[in-house]
């Protein structure tokens, strides 16, 4: 917690127990890191994993939680990196693009590009977070039209590992 500060959490503390009860399957609430990382910025994610592979300390990264099984999105006795405070949605100049970071969720994610009357091709819960569902292919009401959401990305930006942001093609 030296180089990040508040950004870090111990065990036992309020930003340590938000993040293991916010899961939403039990197995994934089980898993007890040895800290929880909350990056805002790309340059701290690159730190963190950097730091994990010095040291040897294993990582997980977690977008919306929302896996099913044990250690998916948190690092038994490791560093839990949690994107919660990553979560810009940006449109390109001719809003053909949506850069879109991985601590968002589906609701945020259509939420933010609502106003503009566009979306991506994301998930059908909005509590599922953007990250995990596209890095896993990512099934929507719309792929029978347009694929799967994986299929709509143009770019990942990717920090030694963990994936930053990625730019989505926007379907109107």
């Amino acid at each position: 917690s030296f180089l990040f500060g508040s950004k870090v959490s111990a065990q036992e503390t309020t930003g340590y127990n938000n993040f293991t009860s916010s899961f939403w399957s039990v197995q994934q609430e089980e898993v007890q890191p040895h800290c929880v990382f909350r990056p805002t910025k790309n340059t701290e994610v690159s730190t963190a994993v950097l730091l994990s592979r010095l040291t040897g300390c294993e990582f997980a990264a977690r977008s919306g939680g929302h896996a099913a099984f044990t250690g998916a999105s948190s690092a038994p006795g490791g560093i839990s990196i949690w994107f919660k405070d990553m979560s810009a949605v940006t449109l390109d100049a001719d809003k053909k693009v949506a850069s879109i970071e991985p601590g968002n969720n589906w609701l945020t994610t259509y939420a933010a590009l609502e106003p503009y009357g566009l979306a991506v091709i994301g998930g059908r819960a909005s509590s599922i977070g953007v990250g995990g569902f596209v890095l896993g292919g990512g099934i929507s009401y719309h792929s029978n039209l347009y694929g799967w959401s994986c299929d709509n990305v143009e770019s990942f930006e990717v920090r030694l590992w963990a994936c930053n942001t990625l730019r989505m093609h926007i379907n109107e």
